[in-house]
């Protein structure tokens, strides 16, 4: 399957510029149509994964693709010369559809107010321009418009890259589960919108580094109220501060 594009079929968002070459992409909200194309880069992308990393990306089918749209959730996707080259799945939960992809959170009294991001994936030949950062850029913008303040995602713990970008970008990690598909140890990482990061600025004194190799000791500061809002990874270590007393997130399970 091919990944080429037609700019005029999509809704473009933004415009922007590739770090590497400086050339310009364009940010886009996929639809139904574009199924191919969706699955032909996740295709691209898991080829190039070792086994280890093959754990990192659950693989959607064409089926998953339709409900997904049907239920009036979204894709978005970057596009340059004519190419899909990176794309995030965007669910919006409902009443009607409540399936979150994140099991055991207690979400039924704010499912209007929560947003997961889900399946980020990069064309191998175009790492290193930041274009995950750019899509969660856009994911919690559009999320803040429509009023979905609660934004939850899920990252393998040994994807170092993906769930720093969410640290990076305000969200911190709530909790350490395994994922009922693969039985991988995931991180479920949150924030609400706008403050993200900010809610955490009065505890930012009672600090505790732990390295981020250390599961156990993070089971035991997650179980004790704190919550993983920083990565140094200069010598690994995630800090950990205690969580606001009014923090909106479901319990940690």
């Amino acid at each position: 399957m091919e990944t080429l594009i037609e700019t005029q079929s999509v809704e473009v968002v933004k415009t922007g510029t590739l770090e590497k070459t400086g050339e310009e992409y364009s940010l886009v909200l996929l639809s139904a149509q574009h199924i191919p194309q969706i699955i032909a880069l996740q295709d691209i992308a898991f080829a190039d994964l070792t086994e280890q990393e093959k754990t990192f990306l659950l693989r959607k089918d064409s089926e998953f693709f339709k409900k997904h749209f049907t239920e009036g959730n979204a894709v978005l996707g970057i596009v340059h010369d004519g190419k899909l080259i990176s794309q995030s799945v965007i669910v919006n939960p409902t009443a009607e559809n409540p399936k979150t992809g994140i099991p055991d959170m207690e979400l039924t009294k704010i499912l209007d107010k929560v947003t997961v991001l889900q399946c980020v994936i990069v064309d191998p030949a175009y790492r290193g321009n930041r274009l995950m950062s750019v899509m969660v850029d856009e994911w919690l913008q559009l999320s803040h418009e429509k009023g979905r303040t609660q934004v939850l995602c899920e990252v393998a713990l040994e994807n170092s890259y993906s769930w720093s970008v969410f640290l990076k970008n305000g969200l911190h990690i709530e909790r350490i589960s395994v994922d009922p598909v693969d039985n991988a140890e995931v991180y479920t990482l949150h924030g609400e919108l706008p403050a993200l990061s900010k809610v955490f600025n009065k505890s930012a004194k009672k600090v505790i580094s732990c390295p981020q190799k250390d599961i156990a000791q993070q089971k035991e500061l997650l179980a004790k109220g704190y919550r993983a809002a920083k990565f140094d990874p200069a010598n690994g270590n995630l800090e950990f501060r205690p969580a606001p007393k009014k923090a909106p997130c479901p319990k940690n399970g």
